[in-house]
């Protein structure tokens, strides 16, 4: 196989176009030949194909390009206002404090997850001298989950900044 002809799924992974697309656009004319088994495409080819399909369908059509299907003005008004009043329930919940913005959820994660990381690295500079004087595995065992859970009982004290 020469490098400009790809598998369907070496294609998905280039393009991120599924293979039943493909093959669905093949009985639309794209071009593609058949080796055996697979369909091997040639990029260049079908990217050429596809924009003068999506360009005729967009030209002559009064309905969906991508589908055919003519488009029903009133269904595509009461879509939009539909998405309109999402929006500003939305942004009247946002206001209300009954939703955060995603940001806000990711900067609270963050540092959860430094203070956890934070306290889980400190966890051996602070035994590794009691535990070379503790005798047995036991009481290893014993004093590593007792500085755990003083660690979790710190993180779980602190309040969000």
């Amino acid at each position: 196989m020469n490098c400009r002809e790809l598998t369907l799924f070496q294609a998905k992974e280039v393009t991120g176009w599924h293979p039943d697309s493909l093959k669905s656009w093949f009985a639309d004319g794209c071009p593609h030949t058949k080796k055996g088994t697979r369909y091997v495409i040639n990029l260049k080819e079908v990217i050429r194909w596809r924009e003068k399909d999506l360009k005729a369908k967009a030209k002559g059509a009064t309905g969906n390009p991508t589908t055919g299907e003519d488009l029903n003005p009133q269904f595509e008004k009461a879509r939009y206002d539909k998405a309109k009043a999402d929006a500003q329930e939305m942004a009247n919940a946002l206001k209300r404090g009954e939703l955060i913005e995603v940001c806000q959820v990711e900067d609270a994660w963050t540092r959860v997850v430094m203070a956890i990381r934070s306290g889980v690295m400190a966890l051996g500079s602070r035994l590794a001298p009691e535990l070379v004087g503790l005798d047995t595995e036991r009481q290893m065992k014993a004093r590593i989950d007792k500085e755990a859970r003083v660690v979790l009982s710190d993180l779980s004290n602190e309040s969000p900044s």
